[in-house]
């Protein structure tokens, strides 16, 4: 199956355009896009490209233009695409994707930057504790029946933040894993219990008793509810001090719309008070019976399994590390129809490919043995065989030819290669193949495929080729160039042999290889003390104001002002801890910096990046089995650029001293390689064990043990 090449345009005022490049056999399979619910997709244009169909797609978002939180799913019967994104500062990004049930899943996180500012988060954040609180129904219903029970007084919303605010120390600890639904349920359970109490034969006035019975309730449903947010937020991917502050910020929009429900509420009731009075066993009824139904509804929805979210729905930010994402395809790009007469021979005697990637420019060339014979010392009789004992003199010959007759200069100087190959290839729907045993190759068939390497420090700025292999038999050479964003054709002629590329790849960024932190956790110390000054305040002096503003400001500082500390004879704090979600996060870096060190081709170099990430006694090891993993069979020592690292699971964690942790876990590697005109996919799964330890404030491989490695495509 083809797999189309995809790029997504941003223009101005919300608008885009996705436009796909499509073989005609496979039209028919194409769908219009499904973007977020605040955009809508205009009338498909479609334009005849020789063989291939240009398909595209105006797509208009109101109100806020597409962000990282967003995805666009392309409910197209392909296994996956390639996706360049052109976005309107200039910058550009590309990435595969896989097809999920509902088609391929674009997840604009991966080709957008993520805004992380507290800004972005507080309005993310707050305005999901904001709908949360007004589309849950439980609160409204335990507001409602405070109010009427604890009429004239904020004792009940006064314990629900108290309780927000020991969930959020308690979160901080690592004290999560407790389930919203059952919260949400208590909600709804006590809401029905005060209104059962409030019209009994034996009820009992809120103003006068009871006071610290409800704000103790109060308190715990606030603690309930926090925890049970505290895990959504962590199974979303949030950990650490981030998951600190998300559940402050989420707490303060909900607490925000409860206190406008509240004001609303008292306000309403003393509008309305003297004719309601005398029906108020009526309403606690009325509310005792909506708590009751919430209570029902909401254990039916805990104990039944949902179906998963469907793309976009959540209502947090969506986080890279243990998401399921369907894996990429096992398709590959079938060779272009130019590549091969009907009789199975090149339709040119030279085919000249330049693919310029990070650290590395390749040139490729795919050449017809029969018509080199003027340009080497080899005779070559046009109705014989070239002997196995032959052939390694022959292609040594063919390596020297190329690198000299069509010579590569980057950045205005000739460039030195640094590795060079030839074999014999065979064409076909997988692309080109190296024959893995040698046999006589027939001269008015033989195909060889010559690979020069030169090394960058980065990128280069300018490559230019001199093609200067012309004769009479050879006019026009196919010339196709490659760069991370783009791909170019020509054709090079003795009018024209040179072809130059130049850097316009804007704000284009090199793989970044970086180290992990791993510092101890932040302590709220300056919370902890205005947190004992308040309370001195209410149970020594009796100053309950200072107490008050005292507790308000350990509350809305603690996720704020923090230090590096450890508290001693107090161990969990400060401690350096990891849980599963963050565990992925710093696995997924590791494993991701290790694939990443292949780019560069200079093995000093190599070893010099994988100290960063892995100890010197594992260093050998990693370094081996990284490089046999990105190595493709059959493609002439073609290595895989890795484009994804996925942790699908993270199963258990163990201490093991030190500050270091052994986690069970699995893992995908994704890539592809551009290899003679051809993109290969690959991806690779693998469970294994492995040790990280913290290292001068790192995180560091330490050990791993491979259990499982299998091909997944």
């Amino acid at each position: 199956m083809l797999v189309p090449t995809v790029e997504l345009r941003e223009g101005e005022s919300g608008r885009y355009v996705l436009e796909a490049v499509v073989a005609a056999a496979i039209v028919a399979r194409i769908g219009s896009p499904t973007p977020p619910e605040r955009c809508e997709v205009g009338e498909p244009e479609q334009d005849d490209d020789d063989e291939d169909i240009r398909m595209r797609y105006p797509i208009h978002c109101e109100g806020e233009p597409l962000t990282p939180r967003d995805v666009l799913v392309l409910p197209w019967a392909v296994d996956g695409i390639q996706l360049t994104a052109f976005w309107s500062d200039g910058t550009s990004r590309r990435a595969l994707f896989g097809r999920d049930h509902a088609g391929v899943v674009v997840r604009l996180h991966l080709i957008m930057d993520r805004e992380e500012s507290i800004a972005y988060r507080v309005k993310e954040l707050g305005i999901a504790g904001w709908r949360h609180f007004w589309t849950s129904g439980t609160h409204l219903v335990l507001l409602l029946a405070l109010t009427l029970v604890v009429r004239g007084t904020w004792i009940g919303l006064g314990g629900l933040v108290t309780g927000h605010a020991l969930a959020l120390i308690l979160a901080d600890v690592g004290a999560i894993g407790l389930p919203r639904v059952p919260a949400d349920a208590a909600f709804a359970g006590a809401a029905a219990l005060l209104m059962a109490a409030l019209v009994s034969p034996n009820r009992f006035d809120g103003d006068r008793v009871g006071r610290r019975g409800i704000f103790a309730v109060t308190t715990l449903l606030g603690v309930l509810h926090g925890l049970g947010m505290a895990t959504e937020l962590a199974d979303s991917g949030v950990a650490g001090a981030g998951l600190v502050t998300a559940l402050f910020i989420f707490n303060c929009g909900l607490d925000s719309g409860a206190v406008v429900f509240t004001l609303a509420a008292l306000f309403a009731w003393k509008i309305a008070g003297p004719g309601l009075e005398s029906r108020r066993e009526l309403i606690a009824g009325l509310i005792g019976i909506a708590g009751m139904f919430l209570l029902f509804a909401l254990m039916r929805e805990g104990l039944t399994p949902t179906a998963s979210t469907s793309a976009g729905e959540s209502g947090f930010m969506e986080v890279d590390a243990l998401a399921e994402r369907a894996p990429l395809s096992a398709a590959r790009l079938a060779p272009p129809p130019s590549q091969l007469d009907a009789t199975g021979q090149l339709t040119a005697p030279f085919m000249s490919y330049l693919i310029v990637e990070p650290y590395q420019i390749r040139h490729e060339v795919l050449l017809d043995v029969k018509d080199v014979g003027e340009w080497i010392d080899i005779p070559l009789d046009a109705a014989a065989q070239i002997p196995i004992d032959s052939q390694k003199q022959l292609t040594r010959h063919l390596v020297t030819l190329v690198s000299e007759r069509a010579a590569v200069a980057v950045d205005g100087e000739l460039a030195r290669v640094a590795s060079g190959r030839a074999d014999f290839v065979l064409l076909g729907a997988t692309g080109a193949l190296t024959r893995e045993t040698p046999i006589p190759e027939t001269l008015s068939t033989a195909i060889v495929g010559v690979t020069l390497v030169f090394e960058t420090e980065s990128i280069a700025d300018s490559v230019a080729l001199d093609w200067g292999l012309f004769s009479d038999a050879v006019t026009t050479v196919p010339f196709t160039l490659t760069d991370p964003v783009a791909i170019a054709e020509s054709k090079l002629t003795p009018a024209a042999p040179r072809f130059e590329w130049r850097n316009t790849l804007g704000d284009f960024e090199l793989p970044k290889i970086e180290a992990i932190a791993a510092t101890k956790a932040r302590v709220p110390l300056v919370s902890f003390v205005l947190g004992g000054v308040g309370l001195a305040a209410f149970l020594v002096t009796r100053k309950r104001a200072a107490g008050v503003v005292c507790l308000a400001a350990a509350y809305v500082l603690y996720p704020f002002a923090r230090v590096e500390a450890s508290i001693p004879f107090v161990p969990f704090i400060g401690k350096l801890r990891i849980d599963r979600a963050e565990a992925a996060k710093v696995i997924e870096g590791l494993l991701t910096n290790v694939y990443r060190c292949f780019d560069i081709h200079n093995e000093d170099l190599i070893y010099d990046r994988l100290a960063l990430t892995v100890t010197g006694e594992q260093l050998l090891e990693v370094y081996l089995e990284s490089r046999r993993a990105l190595e493709i069979d059959n493609r002439g020592g073609a290595r895989v650029r890795i484009d994804e690292v996925v942790v699908r699971e993270v199963r258990e964690i163990r201490e093991t001293g030190n500050g270091g942790f052994e986690l069970d876990t699995r893992w995908t590697v994704g890539g592809s390689v551009n290899h003679f005109g051809h993109i290969h996919f690959r991806q690779n799964q693998y469970d294994a064990t492995i040790e990280i330890a913290p290292v001068d404030g790192t995180w560091k491989i330490r050990g791993l043990e491979l259990m499982e490695e299998k091909r997944v495509l």
